[in-house]
């Protein structure tokens, strides 16, 4: 899941990337890990998710595993 506001067992994240295909979005954001390479995660949206959401490059936002499929790379 993702939200533009702190929720338990969340990890902040900044909007690096989103990307809109057809009826979908995929946010790419980024988090730094101390002492390791900073961490870009892709998170599949519906538009309506994203239009809700009104996210931009650059917002900070939380990722939780609940309701959707994270993929790190």
């Amino acid at each position: 899941a993702v939200t533009t506001s702190a929720v338990p067992h969340a990890f902040g994240a900044r909007v690096t990337r989103l990307l809109r295909v057809g009826f979908e979005v995929r946010l790419d954001a980024t988090r730094e890990v101390i002492g390791e390479p900073d961490e870009t995660v892709t998170v599949q949206l519906t538009r309506r998710e994203a239009v809700d959401l009104d996210l931009r490059e650059g917002d900070e936002v939380y990722l939780s595993h609940a309701f959707s499929q994270v993929l790190v790379g």
